[in-house]
């Protein structure tokens, strides 16, 4: 499992040191610094053409820093995954506004519907249960990986199923014309790109699978 990394910035400061974070740090050999208040190191990775491209600290290997994409940054990752968690708990607002209207459907038109559910509630059950797992703190995670958590990790892979059974039902929807109007469909493929979307997600920071932090 990748933890999802946490944005720290790093500045050059007049008298030659580095702020990272809220941490001073002055250099005491090549790409390695000491922390001036107190012990902590941090070493910066060069690749074959000499250019840094992350740090460690303290010599964990396994708590690394580097510059992220633009998909990997908080900013961009907030914005889709909050749209796609509204889009999600709007599917179940809808459902119990228009029950009589779901109960109406037959056939194809109700196994989309189930799929649409079923996309939305694997994913909302993912992640409220990761977050209460997670409320004990990252530090506790070093230690032991919570029950919780580990049940969680498996309605990442039924919501893939799930979304690739939704973006079939999605073909299906607009060639053979199902629902009452546009909208419906518009509705079904809307949730269809979040579902894709979450599934990247998943996959990205290795939270498709038990690979818990390995």
């Amino acid at each position: 499992m990748r933890p999802l990394a946490t944005s720290v910035t790093i500045k050059l400061m007049p008298d030659n040191t580095l702020l990272v974070g809220e941490q001073r740090y002055v250099e005491i050999e090549k790409n390695l610094f000491r922390e001036v208040a107190n012990t902590g190191r941090i070493a910066f990775q060069e690749d074959d053409n000499g250019n840094v491209y992350g740090y460690v600290t303290n010599g964990h290997g396994w708590k690394q820093y580097y510059k992220p994409a633009f998909y990997e940054t908080k900013g961009f990752i907030t914005v889709w995954l909050g749209l796609a968690l509204l889009a999600f708990v709007g599917v179940f607002f809808r459902l119990a506004y228009q029950w009589k209207t779901f109960r109406a459907y037959r056939g194809q038109e109700k196994n989309a519907y189930f799929a649409t559910v079923a996309v939305a509630g694997f994913a909302l059950l993912f992640f409220v249960l990761e977050a209460v797992a997670l409320s004990a703190g990252a530090n506790a995670l070093l230690f032991e990986l919570p029950v919780l958590l580990k049940f969680a990790l498996i309605f990442p892979i039924l919501g893939t199923f799930a979304t690739l059974y939704h973006v079939y039902m999605a073909v299906v929807i607009w060639r053979e014309d199902l629902y009452d109007g546009r909208w419906p469909r518009i509705r079904h493929s809307v949730v269809s790109f979040f579902g894709i979307f979450t599934v990247w997600f998943y996959f990205h920071w290795n939270l498709l699978g038990f690979h818990y932090f390995s």
